[in-house]
């Protein structure tokens, strides 16, 4: 478990989501994840795996993404910009 003291700017929010990708075992995931990843496209991920992909985030960050949204987070940066608008993400 992870404690932070201020709300984490975009990079710091890019590399945690970036750490947890590269810790989930069903990615394609080489050392090359970077912002412009899409889960489906380039990590081989299917719409289950996108989800607990998603849990996994979430339990970083302490959040829970509304499932409209959880359903339009295609790729790193769609995850990242849903993240730093939202204040309650730690």
């Amino acid at each position: 478990m992870r404690f932070y003291s201020a709300a984490p700017d975009k990079q710091e929010i890019t590399k945690r989501v970036i750490d947890v990708i590269k810790a989930f075992d069903r990615t394609n995931a080489t050392a090359d994840v970077s912002p412009k990843t899409l889960f489906h496209k380039d990590l081989g991920l299917d719409s289950l795996d996108t989800v607990e992909l998603l849990v996994a985030i979430e339990e970083d960050f302490d959040i829970q993404f509304p499932d409209k949204v959880a359903d339009e987070l295609k790729g790193v940066q769609d995850t990242v910009d849903w993240i730093a608008e939202h204040p309650e993400a730690e």
